[in-house]
């Protein structure tokens, strides 16, 4: 499913970078910023633990420190 995938590559980039732009969707996966919101919307959804507020100054999302890994092993 493409949104497991999506997910998957959502998990790495916040382990690695600490942080998940909306932009970083749109070039790795070449979707509309607007498909991109709503995978973020979505994983939000079925992981609110995982996922810290937004943040508004750096435009990104950042893992919380409940983060937990779901579609990925952790590092």
């Amino acid at each position: 499913m493409e949104s497991i995938r999506r997910w998957q590559f959502m998990e790495v980039v916040m382990q690695w970078d600490g942080e998940l732009t909306a932009s970083r969707l749109c070039e790795y996966f070449g979707v509309s910023r607007t498909t991109a919101q709503k995978v973020i919307s979505d994983y939000q959804i079925r992981h609110p633990a995982n996922m810290a507020d937004y943040n508004s100054k750096q435009k990104a999302h950042a893992p919380s420190n409940r983060f937990e890994p779901k579609y990925t092993k952790g590092a």
